[in-house]
């Protein structure tokens, strides 16, 4: 199966740590641990999709000037929704990394949170934000206006759209409130049970001007 995973520019995942990898092209990766739990040693990351690779990366990895590499890899054997993680992967090419605007991650982010919360307030502003009726507002701490949008954008998205369920979050008008909330319980994203297909929101994401 074909998949994406993301390095440093000298090919390195968690540099300067214990277990860092060094990923080049031809070379058999192997997960180091023996049971199937995202976030460890157990398995090797991955997404999907380049856009999640790059959306996500901000609240996964946070890898500086990355590289972008095709993979593939032998088998799935797990997934939160976000990433998936399988026992061995070999990297077949490095590929272009997708460009995605500040408007694009801010949007994907509002479509992620559209998924699960129906407030009308959040919605009416949502939907009027994406068309690009009015952006006039704030969007997640002035994401518009500052660096941060990148990492802001993803955080929102991925913390959000998960964890309203897992923290049973009560719905409000600002969507950014109860993604900071989730944080700050310091909620494990997992969208198991949940029906989101975030290659789709971020396809739709990348049609936002």
């Amino acid at each position: 199966m074909i998949k994406y995973k993301l390095t440093d520019q000298d090919g390195y995942t968690r540099r300067n740590q214990i277990n860092e990898t060094l990923w080049e092209t031809g070379k058999q990766i192997t997960a180091k641990g023996s049971g199937n739990e995202l976030c460890t040693a157990d398995v090797i990351h991955y997404y999907d999709h380049p856009l999640l690779a790059v959306l996500m990366n901000p609240i996964h990895a946070g890898i500086q000037n990355t590289i972008l590499w095709e993979i593939e890899i032998d088998k799935e054997v797990a997934h939160d929704g976000l990433k998936g993680g399988c026992k061995s992967a070999m990297p077949i090419k490095q590929i272009q990394l997708p460009i995605i605007t500040i408007n694009q991650k801010i949007g994907f982010g509002i479509l992620c949170a559209l998924e699960v919360n129906n407030n009308i307030s959040f919605t009416t502003w949502a939907n009027n934000w994406l068309s690009g009726k009015d952006r006039t507002r704030k969007c997640v701490i002035d994401v518009a206006y500052y660096d941060t949008a990148y990492y802001a954008a993803a955080y929102y998205a991925a913390y959000y759209a998960a964890a309203y369920y897992a923290a049973n979050a009560a719905a409000a008008a600002n969507a950014a409130a109860d993604a900071n909330a989730a944080a700050d319980a310091n909620v494990r994203v997992t969208i198991t049970g949940i029906k989101i297909d975030f290659i789709k929101l971020a396809l739709k994401a990348m049609e936002i001007k």
